[in-house]
């Protein structure tokens, strides 16, 4: 089964549960890992960073 466009809009609000991928299965083992460069550096940290919008501002 093909994921929808509206399937990987809630992507980004439900998240994916790794345990219990169910439709993402498919996604998630065409997923390619590691595809951020390091520019050179024998060592690199990325921080990826959501916030989660609240009703209290």
């Amino acid at each position: 089964m093909a994921l929808t466009e509206e399937d990987l809009k809630t992507i980004l609000e439900d998240g994916i549960d790794p345990e219990n991928p169910g439709k993402y299965q498919t996604l998630l083992k065409d997923l390619q890992g590691n595809i951020l460069n390091g520019h050179g550096r024998d060592h690199i940290v990325h921080l990826f960073l959501q916030f989660k919008q609240t009703e209290n501002r």
